[in-house]
């Protein structure tokens, strides 16, 4: 993930509820991008480590997200954890991204390493960060149950029961949307346009998820939404919106507005923490 939205379109003009994709509409949208995270991989890690603490501490106005991809938890060198360390220790940095199992994408022979480095970043103690979730089930397994009930099982470990967490992608069913909520205080869900491919009881939980605790995502410049396309924008989170206000029953307006809310209490409340 090389950008990731924390924070939603405000408001649309009122001709632009009937037409088409969000490509077509350009003119006819304003947006409001309230707030910014920036989530630097290990290449990036490595290449921005002379300047990276000097360029954030003149965008006052920023939080960041650091993290490893884990696509790239195998090649993480000693030096380059590190490097992470220091950037952690940044006060700009607001998030912990994108911690997390991925079952899919990665190979079996390294899912270990992932899980050793999991409890690495836990045991630092990102206090007053938020943490955002990649939990990525195997093929087969769509809603995940075994994954995220042992990731929370790790996290309960190391982070106490207020913990604001950010689920990245959340693909799970309602039943663990509730077992998550249960088990932590601050927990949001966020909802991207793979929503698209969801099964019965993946929409089911997106039905579920209660208004204040809903992200929209787009994963730019991945997981595009319409068939042909090659990249994906956060100009389409509107059609993300969209989605999820069909699957609510809701009107658009009033769910780009509620999640730009969220966005806005659960990033923008921990950057004014780390403010001087």
């Amino acid at each position: 993930m090389s950008a990731m939205e924390a924070a939603m379109m405000e408001s649309t003009s009122s001709s632009s509820e009937n037409k088409g994709p969000a490509s077509a509409r350009s003119s006819e949208i304003r947006k409001s991008i309230v707030h910014e995270l920036e989530v630097y991989l290990q290449q990036p890690v490595l290449k921005l480590q002379g300047n990276v603490i000097e360029y954030w501490s003149r965008r006052e106005t920023r939080g960041q997200a650091v993290g490893v991809h884990l696509k790239y938890v195998s090649m993480l060198t000693d030096d380059g954890w590190d490097k992470l360390k220091c950037l952690f220790a940044c006060p700009r940095v607001t998030a912990v991204s994108e911690q997390g199992i991925d079952y899919f994408c990665v190979p079996q022979a390294e899912w270990p390493r992932q899980w050793d480095f999991v409890r690495r970043v836990l045991g630092l103690g990102c206090r007053n960060m938020v943490l955002v979730l990649h939990l990525r089930p195997a093929q087969g397994d769509p809603c995940g149950h075994h994954l995220h009930g042992e990731f929370r099982d790790l996290l309960r470990q190391f982070c106490g029961h207020q913990e604001h967490i950010h689920i990245h992608n959340f693909t799970g069913d309602a039943q663990e949307l509730d077992a998550w909520m249960v088990a932590f205080q601050n927990v949001y869900d966020g909802v991207s346009g793979l929503a698209l491919s969801f099964n019965p009881a993946q929409v089911d939980m997106v039905r579920s998820i209660p208004s204040p605790w809903l992200l929209l995502e787009t994963d730019s410049p991945y997981l595009p939404m319409f068939p042909g396309a090659s990249v994906n924008t956060p100009y389409l989170l509107e059609d993300v919106g969209r989605l999820v206000s069909q699957i609510w029953g809701q009107h658009f307006r009033a769910v780009m507005k509620v999640s730009t809310e969220n966005a806005q209490r659960l990033y923008s409340g921990f950057a004014c923490l780390v403010m001087p």
